[in-house]
């Protein structure tokens, strides 16, 4: 058939799984939703490590921050929240309940292996067609460009986390 005949969606989100908040906790929930790659550990243990510092120079911030982790865990994940109060795995839960917490969270958390920093996951698109902006956790690419060009929320490099996190928290319950 003709190439014209054709259109590429690199991926989608369904409207009707779109959550609505009803947030009760008084928590600023920052969330992961889906499948932690194992290929990430860097960017985690990067990340682990820059909050359990945050905890240490800031405690009074954790009373109301807390990042929430949904889904399937690598093996390394229980070791690297071992020295934080804030960072909490929940396990695996429905869509319904994904969405909720999507729609209940400040913002959204992606972690992308060096080898998928290319990457528009599905749960990217859930989290923009949520409005929530984007913490993305990678090195340099196109989904970073992406975030940033469009202003949908903002790029963590590596070797740069520990700043920029202190950055959002601080925006975060101003």
């Amino acid at each position: 058939a003709p190439a014209d005949k054709f259109y590429v969606l690199k991926n989608g989100f369904d409207v009707d799984d779109k959550g609505s908040s009803n947030n009760t906790t008084g928590k600023i929930s920052f969330a992961f939703i889906g499948t932690f790659y194992q290929k990430a550990k860097h960017l985690f243990d990067e990340f682990t490590q820059a909050i359990s510092d945050l905890e240490t120079e800031h405690p009074e911030w954790f009373e109301t921050v807390a990042f929430d982790f949904y889904g399937h865990k690598p093996h390394y994940f229980n070791a690297g929240i071992e020295n934080t109060s804030s960072i909490h795995h929940h396990g695996l839960i429905s869509l319904e309940e994904a969405s909720q917490q999507i729609a209940n969270a400040k913002a959204c958390m992606l972690f992308l292996a060096d080898d998928t920093n290319y990457s528009f996951s599905t749960k990217f698109y859930e989290y923009v067609s949520n409005k929530k902006p984007v913490l993305l956790f990678a090195k340099p690419g196109i989904t970073s460009e992406f975030i940033t060009e469009n202003s949908i929320g903002i790029s963590l490099a590596p070797g740069k986390i520990k700043e920029q996190l202190k950055n959002v928290i601080l925006q975060a319950i101003s």
